[in-house]
């Protein structure tokens, strides 16, 4: 059997890779949403856009579950899975792909603001359970 520290190292494996998965998975289930729904006027134009602000979803999740670092990965896949969107449905339209890259910026800056928001809240529970035990 093996020592408890090597077990739950492994645990502790076993549950970031499942962290991981979930944020993949969700990205990829916003970008289906979201590639599925047609840009432009028509009447579902707003689940269009619903799915575009759920993009903002795993980008939190990652910066709760995993950090600065898995919220700037992620933060990177969702831009570059956007721009591909942005030249595909919006080639011809200036204004709009304005807005659009706008939005990949706005995907950053909530990337940056919450990981180190979420880094705090871990650093200040680490210091009040030293502080307890």
């Amino acid at each position: 059997m093996p020592e408890p520290e090597e077990r739950k190292r492994v645990v502790l494996q076993a549950i970031l890779r499942g962290k991981i998965l979930l944020v993949v998975v969700v990205t990829a289930a916003v970008s289906l949403f979201h590639f599925l729904t047609p840009a432009g006027p028509h009447t579902r134009h707003w689940l269009h856009l619903l799915y575009q602000k759920l993009y903002y979803v795993p980008i939190l999740m990652a910066a709760a579950f995993l950090g600065v670092r898995g919220a700037f990965a992620t933060a990177l896949v969702v831009s570059l899975i956007f721009f591909a969107h942005i030249l595909r449905d919006w080639s011809g339209d200036l204004m709009r792909q304005a807005e659009q890259v706008g939005e990949i910026a706005s995907f950053w800056v909530i990337a940056v603001a919450s990981s180190f928001l979420f880094q705090r809240v871990r650093h200040a529970l680490e210091q009040e359970r030293a502080r307890v035990a």
